[in-house]
C-alpha cells in the first residue's frame, strides 16, 4: 500500500511538475531596473568617498580606502573632484563630482 502511494506520489509530481515544487525561474532584470541598480551602487560609492572627504579633508586614493565596495566600478580622482565610472551588460553609467 505505501509503494503504491509513493509510486503514484512520483509520477504524479514527475508528469505534473506542480509549481510549489518546481517553480518558474524568475524573469530576468529589465533594462529599467538594471539602470537603477546601477545607479544605486554608484550613488553608494560616492556617499562613500565623500564621507571619507569630509572627516579626512581630502579625497582617497581608491575605493576601499573610502570604505566603498569596489563591485566593478572606476574610481578617478580629478583636479576639481573625482569620477566613478561603471559598465555592466552594456549599460554604462559615469558620475563626476566636479
Amino acid at each position: 500500500m505505501c509503494a503504491t502511494i509513493l509510486l503514484f506520489t512520483g509520477v504524479y509530481l514527475y508528469v505534473e511538475r506542480p509549481e510549489w515544487i518546481f517553480p518558474q525561474p524568475a524573469a530576468p532584470e529589465s533594462l529599467a531596473v538594471r539602470e537603477a541598480s546601477l545607479r544605486i551602487t554608484i550613488a553608494n560609492a560616492a556617499q562613500h568617498v565623500e564621507r571619507y572627504r569630509k572627516q579626512s579633508g581630502k579625497l582617497p586614493a581608491s575605493l576601499q580606502q573610502a570604505g566603498a565596495h569596489d563591485g566593478g566600478i572606476g574610481y578617478l580622482r580629478t583636479d576639481t573632484g573625482y569620477r566613478l565610472l561603471s559598465e555592466v551588460d552594456g549599460l554604462r553609467l559615469l558620475y563626476d563630482s566636479s
